[in-house]
């Protein structure tokens, strides 16, 4: 279990200076769990659950990106946070309409507002 301290000067960026808005979290704890032997794949997985559920209440309800694997859509929302994801969506819009950079934990383009046309 890694325990990452945060604070110092990435604490006094403002949230909407960049991508990262969680910087007010005093730390960031990461579980890896590894295993060679196949049979212990059970008790493995049930430490690093059991782990996990006991740290989830203490928990802000994001995540730092680089240490989540493919959790879906609504966990890369809630890590980036409503305003921050908003955001970030706007500029891919912008950037990457066709959404090509997608292979990542994907922030997905703005719907894009149909404009009326008069006839």
């Amino acid at each position: 279990m890694h325990l990452i301290r945060g604070g110092g000067h990435a604490s006094r960026v403002p949230a909407d200076a960049t991508a990262f808005a969680a910087r007010g979290n005093a730390y960031v704890v990461h579980l890896i769990t590894a295993w060679t032997d196949p049979a212990e794949t059970p008790a493995c997985k049930a430490w690093g659950n059991a782990a996990y559920n006991a740290l989830r209440p203490l928990a802000p309800g994001s995540a730092y990106l680089n240490f989540i694997g493919d959790e879906g859509e609504k966990r890369v929302r809630e890590s980036f946070g409503k305003e921050t994801y908003e955001r970030l969506a706007e500029v891919k819009t912008r950037l990457d309409p066709g959404n090509r950079f997608r292979l990542n934990h994907n922030v997905r383009p703005a719907p894009v507002a149909l404009k009326a046309v008069a006839v």
